[in-house]
């Protein structure tokens, strides 16, 4: 009698995990494709100007049934000399620091991009002195599932100082 309430306690636990993990959303697994940045000071006319970009590619599990979108909900860039945060940039608070700029978010089934540029140089020098060079970007981007992904990644930042 031992044996079978063990038995069946050992398939109901193979049925109940069976179930549980088919019931799961899928989730996307997301790589990096792009990652870019550069900006110049010009210290005759005392303007800055800044151009980031970033990409990831959205790879849609094979057990998934129905078509699966993402976006992106928030990003943030961090402009980098060595260890030190020279300037720091987010969907919340990036027109205060850059001032006019374009910001293209764009993205298919396929690939979600993220680009920054400052359409008027912007009035001083945005990198205070300093000669950064590295770009990290980090985004949040959810799925049609409300799956949360946050994923960061870094790249060479090229200033040029004129």
């Amino acid at each position: 009698m031992k044996k079978i309430r063990l038995l069946f306690i050992a398939v109901m636990s193979v049925a109940l995990l069976l179930v549980t993990t088919a019931c799961k959303n899928p989730v996307l697994d997301i790589t990096w494709y792009e990652l870019k940045g550069s900006g110049t000071y010009n210290s005759v006319d005392n303007t800055s100007t800044i151009k980031l970009s970033g990409g990831v590619e959205l790879n849609i599990p094979n057990v998934s049934t129905e078509l699966m979108t993402a976006e992106i909900e928030q990003w943030e860039f961090m402009i980098s000399e060595g260890p030190s945060i020279v300037l720091y940039i987010n969907s919340s608070i990036s027109y205060e620091v850059l001032g006019d700029y374009t910001l293209k978010e764009d993205g298919d089934s396929t690939f979600l991009r993220l680009g920054i540029e400052t359409v008027i140089p912007r009035a001083g020098d945005i990198y205070n002195g300093a000669n950064p060079d590295t770009v990290s970007l980090t985004l949040w981007v959810v799925d049609n599932n409300d799956n949360v992904y946050e994923l960061s990644a870094a790249a060479p930042f090229e200033l040029t100082r004129e």
